[in-house]
């Protein structure tokens, strides 16, 4: 019976350190995050607009960023070339893009740098449209709809960085910012890392 007991107590007191783990774990994950947000935010000169759970991996030369967007303007109306930027001959009518719906979404976009190669991994429900190539190690975005048009590229990505409800706009001000300041692996990798 005092056996018993002994296996008792010492099974609340593993139940209690449990509990206290998880806790710290939480708390842990909180602190992370609020890490990542105030660093992206920094790097980016900018509002963490729509974003949360957003992430740094990294492993040797190889790093991943990736995060959730959550917008209830969501609508492939966002990812149009605004007309002002455009002959009208290339621009939808304003009424065809006015019957194009808006909607709550919730998206995981996941983007890095792995084998001397940048890449963006999509996942289900997502546009696509934006589209990857690396030149000397450097990252470089285009838009698939808008590549054999006369549309000025760095306009395009420019516009779609500055519009908070595509879950691109992050990722396409990261990675232009990695390429317009020539900033290699070593360096965002020293830059996002958290080093205890």
């Amino acid at each position: 019976m005092i056996e018993n007991e002994k296996y008792e107590n010492i099974k609340k007191e593993i139940k209690i350190i449990n509990k206290e783990i998880i806790k710290k774990e939480k708390e842990k994950k909180e602190l992370i995050n609020k890490y990542y947000l105030n660093k992206f935010n920094e790097f980016i000169n900018n509002y963490m607009k729509n974003i949360f759970n957003i992430i740094f991996i990294y492993k040797g030369n190889n790093w991943k960023i990736k995060y959730n967007h959550i917008t209830d303007d969501y609508s492939t109306k966002n990812y149009i070339y605004k007309k002002s930027c455009i002959d009208d001959s290339d621009s939808d009518s304003d009424s065809d893009n006015e019957n194009l719906d808006s909607y709550s979404k919730q998206t995981k976009i996941s983007f890095g740098y792995k084998k001397n190669k940048y890449y963006i991994k999509y996942y289900m429900n997502t546009i696509q449209d934006i589209k990857i190539y690396t030149s000397c190690k450097l990252p470089r975005l285009y838009s698939d709809s808008y590549e054999f048009t006369n549309i000025d590229m760095d306009n395009l990505l420019n516009q779609y960085s500055k519009n908070y409800d595509i879950p691109e706009w992050l990722m396409i001000t990261i990675l232009n910012k990695i390429y317009e300041s020539n900033l290699h692996s070593k360096f965002i990798i020293d830059y996002f890392s958290i080093k205890i």
